[in-house]
């Protein structure tokens, strides 16, 4: 028996996998080992013999192989505090580790020569469940078995094939963040966005047919003389903004002896352009070329890892599918994780699946049960996203400004004192709204083809959902889609800057309209900010103003402001028409009558 107690959390019903050994005596035994009673006898302990049909378990703990046909023989025993051999072993731990006791001693008797799975409760206090990992040390260093958790009972399972001497439980810590980004073949790349990330994977080259590399490899850019930040060689068997080739990844995993040959043609460029690794990004990859892809990875992460280089692979997401599993089409991301250092997590375009419990949450949850969190780096859009028929594709944050409101010069616009002027943007969006959940304004607008267009603008809002998310599940870093291309929404490299100093996500940066018209003098004689979604404004120049007056139209994010256009407002005047002076009208002529005859 070992360490015993109820669940500080509920469960959503059923039974507990071994509550029929909780009670009493489990209950005493905490105090035995508390007292360090247990540690003291535990050289005398016997070893079971442990199937995947009867495992080893106990209160807190269960150890079984994964192949029903080996057995193993074990003894175990929980430690309340750490004995010597193992605190010597913590001391070694990554700081982005925090070891929770109980800890657990292994003794096997006998060759493994199984994968082993391995559960435990939870420690009590260790909040949230969702930064728990399990660790083994294995005579030369810590590894990780896993994180797949089962919040109805809170368990903690994993896999290991290299049997441990101790197995702990860790609360991650959220480490120094890896903001990476895409260099493209041929667009000078943003300083101020160079400043911020760590690491660049350098475009422009792509796989062809018979596992050959297309492109010029004299015409990549070099690694960053100064070492500021890391530099891997992305190879794609895809075009920016294309499908993957369909033929060329079936044809270089058809045959060992082409993807052997492919792996000496990319360690000759690793040599010769001195980078830091290779990021394998080939995508479409089906079941059936599974096995293939896994044997090319462990030969160019062997051939990397003797050149003291690294290897990365990029996968889509995850995708949930019917009672809990996930669909991973050909890519094994345990088995990747354990291949690869690094594992990209392909994130789709749409900004709505980084809402809260949204598309990109779930499979995260999933993923660190299935890969050690810490190599696991998000990718996701830094751009706005222009959405037709024919598919996504990134635009600059001013494209997808134009469509939404501009002020269009048109000539001086005559202005009557103390009448009401309406000024409004024009533009060509439809249906603007706002999302706050993803931080995003979208809009539809139609093209010359008459095509229907959805845009997804977005704030720093959205970088404060991605950036919430590598915070949350302790990932390794953000890598973000069209960062360097310089047209990212205001404030962007601002917020990416500042997390990286103070771990904090940047929240939402306001949006909205200002119109700012100024006097003669230049001094501003009004100020009428509206929000994004409604740019109308009332304004009526002042009734003795004589003008000319400067109107500008300004688009506001945060602190950052962005002139929409302008024009010019001048006050009519009418020329004096002078009073005229009243003119008498004459009266009528008498007319002569016939003179009177004398009466005599």
């Amino acid at each position: 028996m070992a360490l015993a107690r109820l669940r500080t959390r509920p469960s959503s019903g059923g039974s507990l996998p071994w509550e029929w050994i909780l009670g009493l005596g489990a209950v005493a035994l905490l105090a035995l080992v508390g007292a360090g009673l247990w540690t003291a006898r535990s050289t005398q302990a016997a070893c079971e013999t442990v199937t995947a049909q009867q495992p080893f378990q106990s209160p807190t703990f269960q150890l079984a192989p994964v192949d029903p046909a080996q057995s193993v023989r074990v003894a175990v025993w929980p430690l309340a505090e750490p004995d010597a051999s193992l605190q010597e072993a913590l001391n070694r731990l990554p700081p982005t580790l925090k070891p929770v006791g109980p800890y657990y001693l292994l003794r096997f008797c006998s060759e493994v020569r199984t994968p082993l799975r391995l559960t435990v409760y939870i420690p009590d206090g260790l909040e949230p469940w969702t930064i728990a990992d399990l660790w083994g040390w294995t005579g030369q260093g810590w590894s990780w078995i896993g994180g797949e958790l089962e919040e109805s009972q809170g368990l903690l399972r994993g896999e290991t094939h290299v049997a441990p001497h101790y197995l702990i439980v860790t609360a991650a810590q959220v480490p120094v963040p890896a903001f990476g980004a895409i260099q493209e073949a041929g667009i000078a790349p943003d300083a101020r966005a160079l400043e911020v990330v760590s690491e660049v994977s350098v475009a422009g080259l792509t796989l062809g047919l018979g596992g050959r590399l297309m492109g010029d490899v004299n015409a990549l850019p070099p690694p960053d003389p100064q070492g500021r930040s890391f530099t891997w060689l992305l190879v794609r068997n895809y075009l920016p903004g294309g499908a993957p080739n369909t033929a060329a990844l079936p044809a270089l995993l058809a045959n060992p002896a082409v993807y052997q040959a492919h792996v000496q043609e990319l360690m000759n460029i690793i040599q010769a352009r001195n980078y830091n690794g290779v990021l394998v990004d080939y995508r479409g990859l089906t079941p059936d070329q599974q096995r293939a892809f896994l044997d090319f990875l462990s030969q160019l992460g062997r051939a990397l890892h003797e050149q003291g280089k690294v290897l990365a692979v990029v996968a889509p997401l995850p995708l949930p599918g019917e009672q809990g599993r996930f669909l991973t089409d050909g890519y094994d991301w345990r088995q990747m994780g354990r291949l690869a250092d690094v594992l990209y997590v392909e994130a789709p375009d749409d900004p709505t699946a980084y809402v809260p419990g949204g598309l990109v949450e779930q499979s995260l949850r999933w993923l660190i049960g299935q890969v050690n969190r810490y190599q696991l780096q998000l990718v996701g859009p830094g751009l706005a996203v222009d959405l037709d028929p024919s598919g996504a594709r990134l635009i600059s944050f001013d494209e997808a400004l134009a469509h939404l409101g501009r002020l269009e010069p048109s000539g001086p616009l005559t202005l009557t004192g103390g009448v009401t002027l309406t000024l409004a943007p024009s533009t060509a969006a439809q249906d603007l709204q706002f999302l706050a959940e993803a931080g995003v304004y979208r809009y539809q607008y139609t093209d010359k083809a008459g095509q229907l267009h959805t845009v997804w603008m977005p704030t720093t809002g959205l970088l404060d959902r991605q950036l919430s998310l590598i915070q949350t599940y302790r990932l390794r870093g953000l890598t973000l889609r069209g960062l360097l291309s310089g047209g990212t929404a205001p404030g962007t490299v601002e917020a990416l800057q500042a997390y990286r100093q103070s771990g904090q996500a940047p929240g939402l940066s306001a949006m909205e309209w200002v119109w700012r018209i100024t006097g003669p003098d230049g001094q501003v004689v009004a100020e009428i900010t509206r929000p994004l979604t409604d740019g109308r404004a009332d304004w009526a120049p002042p009734g003795e103003a004589s003008g000319p007056f400067h109107i500008a139209l300004i688009l506001r994010v945060g602190p950052s402001e962005k002139t929409q256009g302008e024009t010019t407002g001048v006050v009519a005047t009418g020329t004096p028409v002078p009073t005229p002076t009243p003119t008498r009208t004459p009266g009528p002529t008498r007319t002569p009558g016939p003179s009177p005859t004398p009466v005599v």
